[in-house]
């Protein structure tokens, strides 16, 4: 990638500060994933690029720089209000709350320094893209054996039809992650109907539901997001007016729930837009870095975008391969 390298909601890939401390998650699971973050380079060497946490004391450092850029990001960045509540849009189905939004800006900084740019460009990985701390242990993943339990709000939809084209969208797509490597996810059909409030997301990992976002067709969330914030949001836009394949679009947002990022951020094609904008807000860009064979332009979490992609969003053999060295191969079903 040539111009702009980025993170996402508080990721940032930065591979040259082991005298760090590493950062602790906002979730529920938290602290049972803390017990399988063991992962170290070995295990996934070769197989995925990482993005690094920082710790407070980097942070801190530039907290007023971050302040000033995340003032201009909120005024310059789509945003769209969901149940109430205001978020910015990165990378096209990426949410980011206004305290995301600051954090993503104190990493921005950070990652601007000449040092961290020399790591960036002497690293050598492949697909898929994963957070790690400092130590390389996996931050953005579910705890090894978690059944990733979730629902499709049913009251959500503008028709039945649309509710049940999810329902076997979802087993679709679930199944595929799950013939890739080891996770587990149990749709659970009883809680469609249950009121929508927050003893629902203490009943299932996420939920599913109709969501006008549009433009945007489609947002998901990341593996240690806050329990009230996990659910997959699907506009009505999906079903008539996108170009994008409908069960291909929910391959794509469980890759985000599994913990990865888009692939297109690694491409070079200039129309492969990723989040310029921050840098044009900086006043200065990423020149000159090169990530040496870290692109995959067919997988599953690269969107359509210039000669690259596709709006069929399947899973490639990369992305098999890079999911099972995060989360193993998968189990006989």
């Amino acid at each position: 990638m040539s111009k702009a390298i980025f993170a996402t909601s508080l990721l940032l890939l930065l591979l040259s500060c082991n005298d760090e401390s590493s950062s602790t998650g906002n979730s529920e699971d938290s602290s049972s994933a803390k017990t399988d973050q063991t992962s170290k380079w070995p295990t996934f060497f070769g197989k995925v690029k990482v993005d690094t946490f920082l710790n407070a004391e980097v942070f801190q450092q530039n907290y007023y720089l971050a302040d000033s850029l995340q003032k201009r990001l909120m005024d310059s960045l789509p945003a769209i209000t969901i149940r109430g509540k205001k978020w910015w849009i990165l990378e096209q189905d990426i949410r980011l709350s206004e305290v995301d939004l600051f954090y993503y800006c104190q990493n921005k900084l950070a990652m601007l320094s000449p040092k961290n740019r020399t790591a960036i460009a002497n690293q050598n990985y492949a697909a898929l893209t994963i957070a790690v701390d400092e130590l390389s242990r996996i931050k953005e993943k579910w705890a090894k054996d978690t059944i990733i339990t979730y629902s499709v709000n049913e009251g959500s939809f503008s028709s039945t039809a649309n509710y049940q084209k999810v329902v076997a969208f979802m087993k679709k797509a679930t199944e595929e992650w799950m013939d890739a490597c080891d996770v587990q996810f149990k749709y659970m059909p009883e809680f469609d109907s249950h009121e929508d409030n927050a003893d629902l997301l203490r009943q299932v990992k996420f939920v599913v539901q109709e969501q006008r976002v549009s433009p945007y067709v489609a947002t998901a969330f990341y593996p240690l997001d806050p329990p009230k914030e996990r659910r997959i949001y699907l506009d009505p836009l999906l079903y008539y007016g996108s170009q994008y394949d409908p069960l291909g679009t929910l391959r794509h947002e469980l890759g985000h729930v599994l913990g990865f990022r888009h692939e297109s951020i690694w491409s070079r094609d200039a129309l492969c837009r990723g989040e310029e904008v921050i840098l044009d807000r900086l006043g200065g860009r990423l020149d000159g870095i090169l990530i040496r064979n870290t692109y995959d332009s067919k997988s599953v979490m690269h969107y359509k975008c210039g000669a690259s992609g596709s709006y069929l969003l399947e899973i490639s053999p990369t992305d098999k391969s890079s999911a099972a060295a995060v989360y193993g191969p998968p189990r006989q079903r």
